[in-house]
């Protein structure tokens, strides 16, 4: 039997839902929660105590986890997302395997595997799995997000914390208030990730530095970061893009550092097509074309949840920073699993604040 054959019939007419996937370390929970204010949807997040945490500072990690938690719940004004956590701590026994195996009708292709919690090497895959797995037991469980939502019809749109999608994206995917949804963007997406079962790539952009010099005080940038993510209309998006893009301030993500993580995702065709003066502006027209796998790609983007379960998923006995989803990509490819690309304004995510290399991008860098 082919490997990625249909377990199953898929639900045609169920909605689908879309879940925002996402990993942290302590010390990014104000980035989960810029997140948290943005989505209308569920959310999946793992986050790492690090080791070397005092208990002092795992206190206070515990303390801001749990704020984050409470005021979700109650400023139902200004959150509309349903957040799930977990915490990983010390070492992560990936039970993946043996966890999910009961509840489908195949056997993902990876094996368990235990990642150790370095206390230098950030353990971004096993996190990753980890934060699957929230979405894997609140599909297949009993909790209000269980119905209608199931493996045939959720979808994962699996990012960094510290990447944003636009307001408008965010807005498109509602799995709430579909008065607020984009029912075009939503069938789109039912029709390339579960009907198809191919991977929706979205395009990463990074605002680009003459020196590449990074600050905290973002300048001028911070007024172009927020005018992306918070744009109300997509026409106005697209002219914000294109006067980046026409001043050369807009590249994809780690061009500069790793220019084949994001080559094949065609970044600079996707940003002259979607700022096209005579592309309509009408929702309805999302027009998708086809990408070409290339080695050492590794894009983002969203995938239908039974697919990345039968494919295995994230090997999470990779730690480190850099290069993390090349292998999960690669296996896609050899799967024959096809890669496409909605050409819509709306359709990107941001590193919305750029920081120094962390420690763990530091130790990795150097091979250590």
């Amino acid at each position: 039997m082919d490997p990625l054959q249909h377990s199953g019939p898929h639900l045609h007419f169920a909605p689908v839902t879309v879940w925002l996937v996402t990993h942290l370390s302590v010390d990014r929970i104000d980035k989960l929660r810029a997140l948290c204010l943005q989505w209308h949807g569920p959310i999946a997040a793992s986050i790492w105590l690090q080791p070397t945490l005092s208990s002092t500072d795992k206190k206070s990690a515990l303390r801001s986890i749990q704020q984050l938690v409470d005021d979700i719940k109650t400023y139902k004004n200004l959150f509309s997302c349903n957040l799930r956590v977990v915490r990983a701590e010390n070492k992560f026994n990936g039970s993946y395997a043996e966890k999910i195996s009961s509840l489908l009708s195949f056997t993902p292709r990876l094996k368990s595997s235990h990642s150790v919690l370095s206390a230098e090497l950030y353990p971004v895959n096993a996190l990753r799995g980890a934060a699957v797995d929230i979405v894997v037991e609140c599909v297949c469980g009993s909790n209000e997000l269980a119905n209608p939502a199931s493996i045939s019809n959720t979808v994962v749109f699996v990012i960094d914390v510290d990447m944003r999608p636009p307001d408008l994206l965010c807005s498109a995917l509602c799995y709430r208030d579909h008065q607020n949804s984009d029912d075009n963007m939503l069938a789109m997406i039912r029709q390339q990730c579960i009907v198809e079962e191919k991977f929706l790539v979205i395009p990463a952009l990074e605002l680009c530095r003459l020196d590449d010099n990074y600050e905290e005080d973002f300048g001028d940038d911070a007024t172009s970061i927020l005018e992306l993510l918070h744009c109300k209309e997509t026409a106005q998006l697209r002219y914000s893009l294109l006067s980046l893009n026409t001043a050369k301030k807009v590249r994809a993500f780690h061009s500069s550092s790793y220019f084949r993580g994001h080559c094949a995702t065609l970044t600079e065709r996707w940003l002259a097509n979607v700022t096209a003066p005579n592309l309509s502006t009408n929702n309805s027209d999302i027009s998708v074309v086809s990408l070409n796998y290339q080695e050492g790609w590794e894009p983002y983007g969203l995938i239908g949840l039974e697919l990345f379960l039968r494919v295995g998923g994230f090997n999470r006995s990779f730690v480190g920073w850099h290069r993390d989803k090349i292998e999960f990509i690669r296996r896609l490819s050899a799967y024959t699993v096809g890669f496409v690309l909605f050409e819509d304004a709306r359709g990107f995510i941001l590193d919305w604040q750029p920081h120094a290399p962390t420690k763990s991008r530091r130790q990795t860098e150097k091979g250590k």
